[in-house]
């Protein structure tokens, strides 16, 4: 795991994503077989699964990004493990630690993972980008399909929060496309929000916009990739200091007499507009799917017989 701190790419663009990820994905797999030759398992233990959420789930993971981790378990005892699931846990988590990398981990079994989706709306959306990285593969696609059904059955309830905390990060951190110093991720019309848009569309709420946001989404993550590398740390909100070396790593010349930085600010403002129109067509389209109808009246009966309703005349 130690390499990989050295071994975080330069470049940005999608497929600098892809290798990034398919990389980190190599590693932990070869940590998953050493952490269970450590417990005492030669082979693969069935009941248990690492998935992976956030942007390792996605597959965009960045210079910086740090490793969202779920050991997915059957609530078992698992005696096979001599350290059970604790042991088993913390022989994934340290070597990344000591590697020093960020982490965010969990141990969870489905119900767990059902538990926490259906209590914290951040929790569940995150969970809808569940993958198997190693280990048991049908145990982290139950969990992962009983994660979408919920949301599923649970979104037309849920709704009002979806617009509620886009709301209160507008309200926080502002709207993208008019910021100097944006937050890339946070802001409206930001990341954040083009994965909103997804969680949406995955509950069936909203067929897709009819806007194309996703080239949008991923210059987003071009540029939260070279404001990481520029800054050699994670970070998402656009500084003034970094604009010019974001702007020459992404191919912004000045032309036409324009400054880099100010070409790079526009290409955002464009990007957040983009995003966020897509976000109104997915709102306005659940909204309407959820807006009541007005109230049903059946039949009217007379001495228990069905009888058509009385219409005014028109003249």
């Amino acid at each position: 795991m130690k390499t990989l701190r050295e071994a975080r790419p330069a470049t940005v663009g999608r497929a600098s994503r892809e290798r990034w990820s398919q990389d980190i994905e190599a590693a932990v797999q070869v940590l998953w077989d050493q952490a269970l030759d450590n417990q005492g398992v030669h082979g693969q233990v069935s009941g248990i699964g690492l998935a992976a959420v956030g942007s390792l789930g996605r597959r965009d993971t960045g210079p910086q990004s740090d490793l969202d981790l779920v050991l997915i378990h059957d609530d078992g005892a698992h005696p096979e493990l001599s350290g059970g699931i604790t042991g088993l846990s913390n022989d994934l988590w340290y070597p990344i630690w000591d590697a020093n990398l960020e982490l965010d981990h969990s141990v969870r079994s489905i119900k767990d993972c059902r538990g926490v989706a259906k209590a914290d709306l951040s929790a569940s959306m995150a969970l809808l980008d569940l993958r198997v990285i190693a280990g048991d593969g049908e145990i982290v696609q139950e969990a992962a399909s009983t994660v979408l059904a919920d949301w599923r059955a649970g979104a037309r309830l849920r709704f009002d929060d979806i617009v509620a905390e886009q709301r209160g990060r507008r309200a926080t951190f502002a709207r993208l496309a008019y910021l100097i110093e944006g937050d890339l991720k946070e802001a409206a019309g930001g990341m954040r929000d083009a994965l909103l848009i997804k969680a949406v569309v995955a509950s069936w709420l909203a067929e897709r916009p009819s806007i194309n946001y996703e080239d949008s989404y991923e210059f987003l993550l071009d540029v939260r990739d070279a404001l990481a590398i520029s800054t050699g740390r994670h970070q998402n909100v656009l500084r003034l200091a970094y604009q010019d070396d974001v702007a020459q790593m992404l191919g912004f010349s000045g032309s036409g007499g324009a400054d880099p930085a100010d070409e790079l600010l526009a290409a955002v403002s464009e990007a957040a507009r983009t995003i966020r129109a897509a976000y109104s067509d997915v709102k306005r389209r659940a909204s309407g799917r959820l807006a009541p109808t007005g109230r049903w009246r059946g039949p009217r009966f007379v001495r228990g017989r069905a009888v058509p309703p009385r219409l005014k005349e028109a003249a």
